[in-house]
C-alpha cells in the first residue's frame, strides 16, 4: 500500500467527519479526533453520577462511549476506573442501583475492553446454522468454526440478516475469500452498518487494502444522513485496533 495516499485518504475522512458538530454530528467529530468535541463528550460522560436524573435519550451514553473510545480510549478507561471505584459499581449487574446513563456507559465501556477467550475444545459450531441468524449465542466466538473457508455467499446470508454471526470470526482460523471485501467495499450506502464495520475488521486478517474502505466511504460520504451509522464505518478506519461491542447493532 502507497504509505502517502492511505494516509492522505485517512485524513480526508478526519477532515469530512469533523466539519459538522452539532447534535449527533458532534460525536462523529469527537470519534474523528477534534479535540473541543472530545472534551465536550468527556465532559457530558464524567458528569454522571450514579444517582442524578438525566433528560437525554439513554442511547447518548452509549453512542459517547463509542465516540470516545475510537478517538481516546486512554480517557474512557480512566472514566471506567471511577465508575468502578463506587460503591454501588459491582459489575453494573443491577441498573437499579444507579441511575441508566450511568449503568449503559459503564457496561458498553466494559464491553469494549473485554478480551475474548477463544476454547478450541468447546463444541464446534458450522456458519451454515448460524450465519442467516439475526440472533447468535454470544458463546460463538468462544468456540472453533467447523468451516476453514468461507466464500461470498456464505458471508451474504450473514449481512441479510444485519451480520451477527460475523463477530463470532474474530477469533477463527478461517479463510473469508478476498471477492468478500471486494464485493461490500463497492456497498457502502446499502450494507448495514454494523455488519459493514465488521468486515471492516475482518478484511485486516489478510491485508485487505483499507484505502479502498476509506475511498469508498468518502466517495459515498454526503449520501449517509446518520452521523452514528458514518462513525461505526469510520470507527474501524481512523482507529484499527477498534472493535465495535458484539451486542451493538
Amino acid at each position: 500500500m502507497d504509505g502517502s495516499r492511505h494516509f492522505l485518504l485517512e485524513q480526508q475522512l478526519r477532515s469530512c467527519c469533523k466539519q459538522r458538530t452539532e447534535g449527533y454530528w458532534t460525536l462523529l467529530a469527537a470519534a474523528a479526533g477534534d479535540n473541543r468535541c472530545i472534551q465536550q463528550v468527556y465532559n457530558t460522560l464524567a458528569s454522571y453520577t450514579w444517582q442524578s436524573n438525566y433528560p437525554e435519550r439513554i442511547a447518548y451514553a452509549e453512542w459517547r462511549v463509542f465516540s470516545i473510545s475510537i478517538s481516546r480510549p486512554n480517557l474512557l478507561r480512566e472514566l471506567l476506573a471511577g465508575w468502578e471505584r463506587e460503591p454501588d459499581a459491582k459489575n453494573f449487574e443491577n441498573p437499579n442501583n444507579c441511575t441508566s446513563h450511568i449503568y449503559l456507559a459503564g457496561h458498553t465501556a466494559r464491553i469494549l475492553f473485554k478480551t475474548q477467550q477463544f476454547d478450541p475444545t468447546a463444541e464446534p459450531w458450522s456458519s451454515e446454522e448460524y450465519g442467516s441468524k439475526k440472533l447468535v449465542p454470544d458463546n460463538l466466538i468462544n468456540r472453533p468454526l467447523k468451516e476453514t473457508v468461507l466464500i461470498l455467499a456464505d458471508i451474504q446470508k450473514c449481512v441479510e440478516v444485519n451480520g451477527g454471526a460475523l463477530r463470532a470470526l474474530r477469533t477463527q482460523a478461517v479463510e473469508i475469500d478476498l471477492t468478500v471485501f471486494e464485493h461490500y467495499s463497492q456497498l457502502i450506502d446499502s450494507t448495514p452498518c454494523y455488519a459493514l464495520t465488521l468486515l471492516i475488521e475482518l478484511s485486516r486478517k489478510i491485508d485487505f487494502r483499507s484505502d479502498i474502505w476509506s475511498e469508498n466511504v468518502l466517495r459515498v460520504f454526503p449520501k449517509i444522513q446518520d452521523p452514528i451509522k458514518l462513525m461505526y464505518i469510520t470507527g474501524g478506519l481512523l482507529n484499527p485496533q477498534w472493535k465495535i461491542p458484539s451486542w451493538c447493532s
